[in-house]
C-alpha cells in the first residue's frame, strides 16, 4: 500500500529490482498495455522501468528543472517514438505515473495523478521490439540511462489500456482479468 511503510527503495546508485526475460508485452506482436506505478523520487533523470519494447523514465526538463514522464515505444527494427508530459512531479512525495498504448487506434498517453496528458503520438509499427536477452527492470537498465533515487510502489503492468479520461489512482492495486504483473513492494527490506 502507498505510504504504509513498506515500499522498493532505490539508491540512485546502483540498486534496480530485475525479472530474466520480458515481462510484457512478451513477443514482437503489437497489443495495447499500461504499465503504472506510484514513486516518491528524490530526484527526476532516471528509469522508472524498462522492458525490450518500452521505457517509462522520470525525465527532467533541463531549462526549468521541472521533473516529467518519458514514454519510449520500440518498434521491432529499433525505431523509437518518444512522448514526453512535463509537471505534476513534486520531488520527495507521492505521484501515480501510468503510461498507456491503445493497439486501437495506435495512440501513446501518459497520465500524472490520475489526469491524462494533453500530449498524445501516433506508434503504427508492423511490431514491437522483442529480445531476448533484455530483461525487465524496475529503477535502472545497467546502463548509462540512470538509476531511480526513492522509493516506488504498485507497479502493475497491464494488457490493455487501462484508462481513457481522468480518474483517481487506487492507492492499492487489485489483481483483474487484464493484470499481467503487479509488484505490491510490500515485503520487508531484504526479502
Amino acid at each position: 500500500t502507498v505510504c504504509a511503510g513498506t515500499a522498493l527503495h532505490l539508491d540512485g546508485q546502483s540498486a534496480l529490482a530485475a525479472a530474466r526475460g520480458s515481462v510484457f508485452p512478451a513477443s514482437s506482436s503489437v497489443t495495447s498495455f499500461t504499465v503504472e506505478a506510484w514513486i516518491f523520487p528524490n530526484q527526476a533523470g532516471s528509469i522508472i522501468a524498462t522492458d525490450d519494447a518500452y521505457d517509462l523514465v522520470l525525465a527532467l526538463n533541463v531549462p526549468t528543472s521541472e521533473p516529467g514522464i518519458a514514454f519510449t515505444l520500440w518498434d521491432s527494427q529499433a525505431n523509437k517514438t518518444d512522448l514526453v508530459e512535463f509537471g505534476g512531479i513534486p520531488l520527495s512525495g507521492w505521484t501515480h505515473v501510468a503510461a498507456m498504448f491503445n493497439s486501437t487506434n495506435k495512440e501513446m498517453s501518459i497520465a500524472i495523478n490520475g489526469v491524462l496528458g494533453m500530449n498524445r503520438k501516433v506508434f503504427a509499427p508492423t511490431g514491437f521490439l522483442s529480445h531476448p536477452s533484455i530483461d525487465f527492470t524496475v529503477g535502472g537498465n545497467g546502463g548509462n540511462d540512470g538509476y531511480f533515487d526513492g522509493d516506488m510502489d504498485e507497479l502493475r503492468i497491464s494488457s490493455v489500456a487501462r484508462y481513457q479520461a481522468d480518474f483517481t489512482p487506487a492507492p492499492t492495486f487489485r489483481v483483474d482479468a487484464a493484470t499481467v504483473v503487479l509488484y505490491h513492494f510490500d515485503e520487508p527490506p531484504g526479502s
